[in-house]
């Protein structure tokens, strides 16, 4: 659905008019179709209330809304001003002390992505280049037309600051997907602690771990690093394997440091998580939700300030009374933009929220809502038409199977650079013998081109160095560590063939096209 430049006033009237309904029929109707409840009652005066600049409808009003009209829930949330998106999005982008999983659904499958098409018959992606030298951004389509009618089989996490029991294979506010599928590879009993990553859920939450087999049905997590506390935990009882870490999306801008809680550094007794996969009311699920993200009632307050910062406006701040407030009661808030704010604090999904708070989500409208009243669905066959004739350029799908669409708008914010564009994305090729460690295992590069400068950091490890982009003379591309002296760019041995330091003559030999400041890598993957 497309923005109306329209008030929510006049947004409403549209819509109702084009269905032949007036406000005093849609009144009348919510208090036919939900009995008894008066929460979901549309009043008279709801055009009036509308007019105030402070009033938002309760999310009760909007269910009625949207079973009334058969428009989906999402569409109407939009027309008030609200985008479900933002929930994964912030998930993503603000940082979290435990790992937590990311809400990757996308909401809004009529919301429009630029559209990427080949350009030449050349196959590049077996060297280092910037993406915009065989790609082009094309035609909007909708997140419809990309969007497999199959369920994802992939899970991803942010990797919390608090429980880096995988650092430095993975770094704290990285973001980590997990493939659900090959579940059976889990290390058998007198095997060596694991290769692979596991996302491992208990009852302290979730934990991105090599774990290792010490009896039959019980595992053990295994810090690759720091010394976090060996737990060990049955199967099925006390803990659960949601899926194997295939890749990386690990963000160097603004990168946090590991740290090792007290929760998690001393030894602890696992307690059996079946709470987890029941449907608790809505007190008990934010309480579990809350808990499980690591955060006290000051924390998540503090937190849910960045939230209304990043979406400018005050109503998502949500007080520490509130929040107190919120799980002793089992009436979800009213103004739904504390209830997404508590999607996001809590790293729940908006529809699970919905449940817990008992919303009649049985009777949601399913239909899109079209852009003018009298085009009904147009819009909408238009897209499913052409999404036929759209190709996505097949090595990106090839190497990632699934692109995470969530994604989408995040990145940017992770790396620090608010007009990213495939200029600033370079594809790494297929590197060896990497004194990086994670060069050999990285294909796609962001770049920030504003930091030219290359500089060291003497009190960071070898893996922990800055990565630039370099041109060379002959016009091919370098990605490595390096330092500059005077005139002089010193490039470390790298993954493209360099076997000792060389040195470049700035602005002659080399120029220095920018910082890397993400890289997305892939995760040893052993059958």
């Amino acid at each position: 659905m497309l923005r109306s430049k329209l008030s929510a006033e006049d947004r409403v009237r549209q819509i109702l008019a084009g269905l032949g309904l007036s406000l005093s029929a849609i009144s009348r109707a919510s208090r036919t179709h939900f009995p008894g409840d008066s929460r979901y009652f549309i009043p008279h005066n709801f055009y009036s209330d509308l007019a105030s600049a402070t009033f938002s409808p309760s999310i009760f009003q909007v269910v009625a809304l949207s079973a009334l009209t058969q428009f989906r829930l999402v569409d109407w949330l939009s027309v008030f001003g609200f985008s479900l998106d933002q929930i994964p999005k912030l998930q993503a982008i603000l940082p979290a002390s435990r790992t937590l999983q990311i809400d990757a659904e996308t909401y809004d499958h009529y919301a429009l992505l630029p559209g990427l098409s080949e350009i030449g018959d050349s196959n590049p992606f077996g060297s280092l280049a910037p993406l915009s030298q065989w790609l082009a951004v094309g035609r909007p389509r909708s997140i419809q037309s990309l969007i497999d009618k199959e369920k994802s089989p992939f899970l991803y996490a942010k990797i919390g600051t608090t429980d880096t029991f995988a650092f430095p294979d993975v770094l704290p506010g990285s973001i980590v997907r997990f493939d659900a599928r090959s579940l059976g590879s889990a290390p058998a009993q007198g095997d060596a602690v694991s290769r692979n990553l596991f996302l491992v859920e208990h009852s302290r939450g979730m934990t991105c771990s090599r774990i290792l087999a010490t009896a039959r049905n019980r595992i053990m997590l295994c810090a690759t690093d720091l010394p976090y506390a060996h737990v060990e935990m049955e199967l099925g009882t006390e803990a659960r394997i949601l899926g194997i870490a295939d890749w990386e999306l690990r963000p160097l801008a603004n990168a946090s440091s590991p740290a090792v809680s007290g929760i998690f550094a001393s030894a602890w007794r696992a307690e059996s998580p079946d709470t987890i996969s029941s449907t608790p009311k809505l007190s008990e699920f934010l309480l579990r939700a809350r808990v499980r993200s690591g955060l006290s009632f000051r924390e998540a307050s503090a937190k849910s300030r960045q939230i209304a910062h990043h979406l400018q406006d005050k109503r998502y701040f949500c007080a520490t009374g509130s929040l107190s407030d919120y799980e002793t009661s089992v009436m979800p808030p009213r103004h739904i933009h504390k209830i997404i704010s508590l999607c996001v604090l809590y790293s729940a999904k908006f529809w699970d929220f919905l449940t817990a708070a008992g919303l009649h989500q049985g009777q949601l409208g399913q239909n899109p809502m079209p852009d003018d009243p009298g085009e009904k669905s147009s819009r909408v066959h238009e897209e499913s038409a052409s999404a036929a004739s759209y190709d996505f350029p097949k090595q990106l799908a090839n190497e990632f199977e699934k692109i995470p669409l969530f994604l989408h708008g995040v990145s940017a914010s992770l790396c620090g650079i608010p007009d990213l564009s495939l200029r600033d994305m370079f594809w790494l090729g297929r590197h060896h013998n990497s004194l990086h460690p994670y060069l050999s295992d990285a294909v796609l590069a962001i770049v920030n081109r504003r930091k030219k400068k290359p500089i060291s950091s003497l009190s960071s490890p070898l893996w922990a160095q800055p990565l630039y982009i370099l041109l060379r003379r002959d016009g091919t591309y370098l990605c490595t560590s390096c330092t500059q002296q005077g005139d002089t760019v010193v490039v470390r041995p790298f993954s493209d063939g360099f076997v000792r330091p060389v040195r470049f003559q700035d602005q002659v030999d080399v120029e220095v096209i920018g910082k890397v400041v993400a890289v997305v890598r892939r995760l040893n993957r052993l059958p």
